[in-house]
């Protein structure tokens, strides 16, 4: 199996962004290394041919660490080295339903999945359940600092985390699909052109010039010329100047 002709559905890069990992259907997984311009095949790693449906990359280009997810609720990570990935084994942390998204900050790690279910782990490895009882709505995406995680759901609330209680907040009526937060604020996007911007402990609207599905998001910078962007159905890309 090969990348080739097959629809990658996630993407997420080193520490210093010097290397770019993606992943997607049928087992489909390649490295691109951003300075050398070198595209390598990892596909299909432990005979895994089916659907990856989120990645996330931790650690400097050449000793990065990647974790997979697929559609049947399975978990697996691999340690880069010379060229070569050692993989570890196939976890599974819920009941198999399909891992929607993952975070990782260094070792501490979060993924959540199609049936209200989210897991943490300090080693990359090992899961454990932390919630969420009684959502009653599906996850679509979770992101994470040191202090809290927040967890999209499908009929529009945001659940956050603060390492024992779980609280929940509505920021709009539509499905979410995306969520990022820093240290300072956070952004959820979802259908309709919906965005939505964490202030004074709850959420607000934000108008967007678009009624597209919007399926990511990534808060910006102010004063390091990034600014917040969202991206969606048709091709639709909006942002918005942080400074």
């Amino acid at each position: 199996p090969s990348a080739d002709d097959q629809s990658l559905r996630d993407v997420d890069a080193t520490d210093d962004g010097r290397v770019v990992w993606f992943a997607g259907d049928g087992g489909a997984l390649g490295r691109y290394d951003v300075e050398e311009g070198r595209l390598t095949d990892h596909s299909a790693p432990e005979d895994q041919t089916s659907t990856w449906t989120a990645i996330a990359v931790v650690g400097r280009a050449g000793a990065e660490r990647v974790h997979l997810a697929n559609g049947s609720g399975e978990l697996l990570k691999g340690t880069y080295d010379d060229g070569d990935v050692a993989w570890g084994e196939i976890r599974k942390p819920g009941s198999g339903s399909s891992i929607t998204d993952l975070a990782f900050d260094d070792a501490v790690g979060y993924a959540c999945d199609s049936s209200q279910g989210v897991y943490a782990t300090t080693d990359g490895a090992n899961y454990e359940t932390i919630g969420i009882e009684d959502a009653n709505t599906d996850f679509a995406a979770l992101a994470a600092t040191d202090a809290e995680l927040v967890v999209a759901g499908g009929d529009g609330t945001v659940f956050r985390y603060d390492g024992s209680v779980w609280t929940t907040l509505r920021a709009g009526e539509t499905a979410l699909r995306a969520i990022d937060l820093t240290d300072e604020t956070g952004l959820a996007a979802g259908d309709a052109g919906g965005v939505f911007e964490r202030a004074n402990g709850g959420w607000t609207s934000v108008e967007t010039p678009t009624d597209a599905d919007l399926q990511g998001i990534l808060v910006g910078a102010a004063g390091r010329e990034r600014s917040d962007v969202a991206v969606g159905t048709s091709g639709t890309i909006v942002e918005r100047d942080r400074s």
